[in-house]
């Protein structure tokens, strides 16, 4: 079976997406909509204590806590850029299929010695690649207990894997 070449520009650019699919969602997504949560708390009270500004005081708070997110991201972009993240190769040690719990839903995982990798549905993997485009249970399927991988980590956290029997990294493993 002919493996497919993965090289750094490829691993830099699946990082990349990875940091747009979770971060940036988090910073333009899950950030207003807590603000706007807190807003709705916040104007009523500050009708009955007319002399504390609650409202200015959460707009003050949230806007700090999303430049402070936006300034991890444009590190995390930094660190992609400048290649700080590491490669190693690890087995694939367990894996979680999806839960739903009544409202709540868990991404099925790879976990690795290093840490684990949630699989959310709506990214989609190697998206570069002809042969082997993957969504989560594409990925969960043709993973089995024993296959080597090169691991992603960047800042602790795992990015990005490439099972391979399926691919052969070009970057230098630890």
């Amino acid at each position: 079976m002919n493996r497919e070449q993965v090289s750094v520009e490829r691993i830099q650019q699946d990082i990349m997406k990875s940091v747009m699919f979770h971060d940036v969602c988090g910073a333009f997504v899950v950030i207003p909509v807590l603000w706007g949560c807190f807003m709705l708390i916040a104007l009523p009270l500050e009708l009955i204590f007319t002399s504390v500004p609650l409202g200015w005081i959460v707009t003050v708070i949230f806007l700090i806590l999303e430049l402070c997110y936006l300034a991890v991201i444009c590190g995390t972009l930094i660190c992609v850029k400048t290649l700080k993240f590491t490669v190693r190769t690890e087995t694939l040690a367990d894996k979680e299929e999806e839960k739903f719990r009544g409202r709540t839903y868990t991404p099925p995982r790879l976990r690795f010695r290093c840490g684990a990798m949630p699989l959310p549905r709506a990214q989609r993997y190697y998206s570069w690649s002809a042969a082997n485009l993957m969504n989560s249970r594409d990925l969960y399927n043709t993973s089995h207990l024993g296959d080597s991988f090169a691991v992603v980590m960047l800042w602790n956290k795992i990015r990005v894997i490439y099972n391979l029997d399926i691919f052969d990294v070009q970057y230098p493993h630890d």
